[in-house]
């Protein structure tokens, strides 16, 4: 039998009419990255606009349409709840039916690949598989245990040798990825996706110690909750809305990582009726006070989703290249996310951060905001910080702006009143405070 004959996956040598019957009964178009001579039968098929088999640059034409997304899922396949997978892909591909146009996955139809698969059929989206040659031998094995009526992948695209070599083409096909756990194999693809800036969100289902949750770093999102995730890819992932690229973390992983920053707060107005003009002109002249030499050590926190005051304070702290960290609700999922490098997201109720806020405060700025507000801050007065014996707070009473510092109806020793004439003597008093709070660190740690 000559070589245009045979196909080789690691030791394996099969006959290419076999390979070319496989992968027919499996997809209505297959994109290869080598055989194309061995698989000639196969690419050479008449199917309407185009051949059945293409190589891989064709398969970069493979889109939704206008406004929807790829969704990707890698996880396990072995010893895995496969019915909580199947609940929970279904829940997600229902969910964003409006939102996902495309389901990426590993298209061996082991576990989780075919509910993935399945879910997109019965969604009306694209199902699209992306594995190694070595999944072909996998396919083999399977193909008799899923009956005649079986339907196909729309398209399935292999390149690689083994699992892993394929990582590189699935996490470019995808918008966002799901990971659900597994092995080298996931791992590699979240790492993957990673690499090429693709948002990863963890969804822990059973076994939290999986090798892939328990190597993979730098996820998007971290939920037990598939309702959770899909809120996140409907508020934050779709074309028009994408602005979140940071990392959810946890509490004490968010302690942890800015354990030696000073954290800068920020409370004050959340509605979408802001003046955010008169709130970046004065947010930015605040923060433009801060000396260049204690400026990297700050970290600017507040509230988790971009509205309002809060969005003028992220702004200005990106002008002035001072890394931002969100605090919130869960039920803030529901709502644009800011664009933070970490977000912090902490019970189930509004209000519920509100502890997580007090403790993880060092010093404080407000303008605008009401009632609420003012209560935020008697409360991190009295008994904010990570000693719990008050923060300095700098209120900004501002006559377009507007809020309760009118009235200046709170007074403490560690709120500091200023009115939007005087933000010169707030910058100074803010940058003082900060650097005062530096030295007492280097003071502690020397």
């Amino acid at each position: 039998m000559s070589k245009k004959q045979t196909i080789q996956i690691g030791d394996c040598i099969l006959d290419s009419n076999v390979v070319s019957k496989l992968l027919d009964q499996f997809a209505h178009r297959i994109y290869v990255d080598k055989y194309q001579e061995q698989l000639s039968s196969l690419l050479q098929q008449d199917r309407g606009v185009t051949r059945t088999g293409l190589t891989l640059d064709e398969f970069f034409r493979v889109n939704v349409g206008s406004g929807k997304i790829f969704a990707g899922y890698s996880g396990p396949c072995k010893d895995a709840n496969i019915k909580a997978q199947e609940d929970s892909i279904g829940h997600l591909a229902k969910d964003l039916n409006d939102v996902v146009g495309g389901i990426v996955h590993g298209a061996t139809m082991w576990a989780f690949i075919k509910e993935a698969h399945l879910s997109a059929v019965r969604n009306n989206m694209l199902s699209i598989g992306v594995m190694p040659w070595q999944g072909v031998i996998d396919l083999l094995a399977v193909k008799g245990q899923l009956g005649a009526d079986f339907p196909k992948m729309d398209y399935l695209a292999i390149s690689g040798e083994s699992y892993e070599d394929h990582a590189n083409l699935f996490a470019q096909k995808l918008d966002y990825l799901t990971l659900l756990g597994g092995r080298a194999g996931a791992l590699a693809e979240a790492n993957s996706a990673k690499r090429y800036s693709k948002p990863v969100i963890t969804l822990v289902l059973d076994n939290e110690q999986d090798l892939a949750f328990q190597n993979f770093q730098g996820g998007s999102w971290y939920t037990r909750n598939p309702e959770e995730a899909a809120k996140f890819v409907r508020y934050n992932l779709t074309p028009n809305q994408r602005l979140f690229n940071g990392k959810h973390v946890s509490v004490h992983d968010f302690d942890k990582m800015t354990i030696d920053k000073i954290r800068l707060t920020f409370l004050g107005n959340s509605g979408r009726k802001t003046d955010l003009h008169r709130h970046r002109q004065i947010l930015d002249q605040l923060l433009m006070g801060i000396s260049p030499a204690v400026s990297q050590k700050v970290e600017g926190v507040s509230g988790g989703t971009y509205l309002g005051g809060v969005q003028a304070f992220y702004d200005s702290c990106g002008f002035m290249h001072i890394n931002r960290s969100g605090i919130m609700s869960r039920k803030g999922i529901g709502y644009k996310l800011a664009d933070v490098d970490h977000l912090i997201a902490y019970g189930p109720e509004w209000g519920s951060e509100s502890d997580v806020t007090k403790r993880m405060s060092d010093v404080a700025v407000v303008l605008g905001g009401g009632g609420q507000t003012e209560a935020e801050v008697e409360m991190l007065a009295i008994h904010g910080g990570r000693a719990g014996v008050g923060v300095p707070i700098i209120v900004i009473d501002d006559p377009i702006v507007g809020n309760w510092s009118s009235k200046r109806s709170f007074q403490h020793p560690n709120v500091h009143y200023f009115g939007s004439g005087e933000l010169s003597l707030a910058a100074s008093y803010l940058n003082d405070t900060i650097q005062r709070i530096s030295c007492e660190r280097s003071d502690v740690f020397r």
